[in-house]
């Protein structure tokens, strides 16, 4: 008895390459939809902490500007014309960013004021980044600019120190208005393509800024109360259907992406007072 077998016939076999093709395509689209939503959805919640944790650090260290080891001491000696409690310059930084300078003492109380490095300012110690030792008329000068970090626009914070120690610092020359500095600098957050700052003046004394100026509009430095700060963050991959060619306005300047990409952008601004100068 003959057993007759048969194939799959020519046709028969395109038809099903085809419909696999086909599922395979599907498969492979919905794959992609998923790892883009979850990479933008990545993105943008790492924007979101980013902004926040940069406002809450900047906050925290620009308060500390005029403070007194002795609050009896007159502001104006430990602060004198050109060494002001706080001070800035415009547009000196990346990508035409400003600068923020300010200048306190440590307090020996416990728990012991900390710099922005995250050192504890004890009377007696040397601190291990810039070899500097803690004093009760020690005034410590803190800056606050961008620069790039592994291709990255990156806030920085550091003292004005020509020593500058360990693998988490490095040496920068940075323009803080009256003149040019060594800063070592450490890297706060990355992903911050433009700062810029407003200086808010009491004109009258009663302790509130009567108007916002720039740094070069500012005659008297000893009369800032506060800073508005506008921040310009972006996230680190590239998100966007188009090239994100918009301007953003950040509080007294309108500015344009560092680069020509598809990132996404946000815009933080904070109001920062300084209480050690009402005193």
């Amino acid at each position: 008895m003959k057993i007759k077998c048969q194939g799959f016939s020519l046709v028969e076999l395109m038809v099903s390459s085809l419909a696999g093709v086909i599922i395979l395509g599907g498969v492979l689209h919905v794959y992609s939809s998923q790892s883009m939503a979850s990479k933008i959805n990545s993105n943008l919640t790492s924007l979101q902490e980013d902004s926040r944790f940069a406002v809450e650090l900047m906050s925290f260290g620009l308060r500390k500007a005029g403070f007194r080891n002795d609050q009896w001491d007159d502001i104006d000696f430990i602060y004198p014309n050109g060494k002001e409690a706080v001070r800035g310059s415009n547009d000196t930084g990346l990508n035409g960013s400003d600068v923020i300078v300010v200048r306190y003492q440590a307090d020996n109380n416990s728990p012991a004021m900390e710099n922005c490095f995250g050192e504890a300012l004890n009377f007696g110690d040397t601190l291990p980044s810039t070899n500097i030792t803690v004093a009760s008329d020690t005034v410590f000068t803190e800056v606050y600019f961008l620069s790039t970090v592994d291709n990255e626009p990156s806030l920085m914070c550091g003292q004005i120190s020509n020593t500058c120690l360990g693998s988490d610092f490095s040496l920068y020359s940075v323009n803080t208005g009256s003149t040019t500095e060594n800063v070592c600098a450490t890297t706060l957050v990355n992903g911050i393509e433009h700062m810029q700052v407003w200086y808010g003046v009491d004109a009258n004394g009663d302790g509130s800024a009567d108007q916002y100026l720039i740094s070069d509009d500012v005659s008297s430095w000893n009369s800032v109360v506060s800073l508005r700060i506008g921040l310009l963050f972006r996230t680190s991959d590239e998100i966007r259907d188009a090239i994100d060619s918009k301007t953003y306005k950040l509080v007294n300047k309108t500015v344009t992406p560092a680069s020509l990409d598809r990132r996404m952008r946000r815009i933080v601004t904070t109001t920062v007072s300084f209480r050690n100068l009402l005193n």
